[in-house]
């Protein structure tokens, strides 16, 4: 969709730190590229410190949760986390999981998440929270 065809549709809001965003996105680019996985709260910290390397006041720039939600969106970001293949016959792999049973054992089953679920959780406990 060309730039004047989302105006009619969309409504755009201003950015108000372009230069932040910009940086910030030609980094998680260059992340995600290498295959190098980027959680939000590393995103986070680099655009503080994006801020703070162009002189914007930490009271002018809040690099939030909700900010980072915002910014997200704005740069078609639906996950900054990559995930690849994993070697299923690595002993130290093998060894990791099965002390992982051990612990998942000493609950009940109806408290054990797998990672998707776990990832709903804090995103719900998130939104209650801010």
């Amino acid at each position: 969709m060309t730039e004047e065809a989302r105006k009619k549709m969309f409504r755009l809001s201003s950015v108000k730190f372009e230069a932040i965003e910009n940086e910030l996105y030609i980094w998680i680019d260059a992340l995600r590229r290498s295959k190098i996985e980027v959680p939000p709260s590393l995103a986070i910290m680099k655009a503080k410190e994006i801020a703070q390397k162009l002189n914007i006041k930490e009271e002018e720039f809040k690099a939030s949760w909700q900010w980072l939600a915002s910014f997200r969106r704005r740069r078609g970001l639906k996950s900054m986390h990559l995930f690849g293949e994993v070697d299923k016959d690595d002993p130290v792999l093998l060894q990791q999981l099965e002390d992982l049973y051990s612990v998942i054992k000493m609950y009940r089953p109806e408290n054990v998440y797998n990672m998707d679920e776990t990832g709903l959780c804090f995103a719900y406990c998130l939104d209650i929270l801010c």
